[in-house]
């Protein structure tokens, strides 16, 4: 099985890399740091692009609240969890990108059933079935896609939703209609208030070494995973590092007119939690005005915050609104080699 993995892995990313350097490399990743990360969307993809050139040791915690698109569709049709986030993460930790990426994100134009689902989203509604549930699907396609981790939903069940009200007294349904709020958000919940907590959750983070909160959505990717009873409790017992990734620039609809404290604010407020670090862009790029996104970073001190605030450049130089998968690994992991 290792030697089916080294030359599957060297095949696709590293085709100049002979047997005994993937061999080496690989063992060298068995090895690495257990890393629990709490995110969503294209964010926490980021994150455990990078991270996966380190460590095999990922579990990726996803959010069962989407119901936009393709998810929300299979959801209510199929009555299974929202499998876009979790997709997303199982291409980012697959050795095959980026063949895999290009037939798991490929998405059916036309067609009055298939049209609009990616083949991703499918094969894990598909597999939901065949193995049983959500849970037991990830782990199958982890084994189909030569996974480096694993990806596990937040909770158990397809009926959670995220609710929230607005400043202006807006109740608002649905991860969707959260993310186009267009004014601040003064609470969160979710419905109903008390789902069943995934065990392989509370497992992975009472044996990690490292916890990463974020990138992704802060109130409908990353705020909703610690709304699942359980959740907050297990990390605020662990004595590992904790470390909050900030956004590299607000979200449109959902963050505007934020700050970086603001983000570290909301996430305290909302979960009780107190992080050891707080990690930051420290290199801002401008962002094109049609993306109506501005950069985030902060001074060298936040006021209220004790934990440790890092500066570092995590900016892509192609996005300049996300992060730059290496320098975002690499920034967490120098982070868990100098805790004490």
């Amino acid at each position: 099985m290792l030697y089916r993995r080294a030359m599957f892995g060297a095949q696709y990313r590293h085709p100049t890399f002979g047997v005994l350097e993937s061999l080496s490399a690989a063992s060298v990743r068995r090895s690495g740091p257990r890393i629990v990360a709490l995110g969503g969307g294209t964010g926490l993809a980021s994150l455990l692009r990078g991270l996966k050139e380190h460590t095999e040791n990922i579990t990726a915690v996803v959010t069962t609240a989407d119901d936009g698109g393709s998810s929300g569709r299979l959801r209510e049709e199929l009555e299974i969890p929202p499998p876009g986030d979790a997709r997303q993460c199982l291409i980012a930790l697959s050795d095959s990108e980026p063949l895999m990426e290009e037939l798991l994100s490929y998405r059916f134009e036309s067609g009055a059933a298939l049209g609009g689902h990616s083949f991703g989203n499918l094969l894990l509604a598909a597999l939901s079935h065949t193995q049983g549930s959500f849970h037991e699907a990830l782990q199958g396609a982890a084994s189909l896609l030569a996974v480096r981790g694993q990806v596990v939903p937040a909770a158990l069940g397809s009926d959670i939703q995220l609710q929230a009200r607005t400043g202006g007294g807006k109740i608002l349904e649905g991860e969707s209609s959260i993310g186009k709020a267009g004014e601040p958000i003064a609470d969160l919940w979710i419905v109903p208030s008390d789902p069943h907590v995934n065990p392989a959750v509370i497992q992975a983070i009472d044996e990690a070494d490292l916890i990463v909160i974020g990138p992704g959505s802060l109130y409908t990717s990353i705020l909703p995973n610690f709304l699942v009873p359980g959740i907050s409790g297990a990390v605020a017992s662990s004595s590992v590092p904790k470390i909050l990734v900030c956004n590299v620039a607000t979200q449109h609809g959902e963050t505007d007119g934020m700050s970086a404290s603001d983000h570290l604010d909301v996430f305290r407020r909302h979960t009780s939690l107190e992080i050891t670090h707080f990690l930051v862009n420290g290199r801002p790029l401008p962002i094109a005005d049609h993306f109506h996104q501005t950069p985030l970073t902060t001074g060298t001190s936040i006021p209220g915050f004790s934990g440790g605030l890092v500066l570092r450049d995590l900016v892509s130089e192609i996005q300049t609104s996300r992060h730059d998968p290496q320098k975002l690994a690499k920034a967490v992991l120098s982070i868990n080699r100098t805790r004490g």
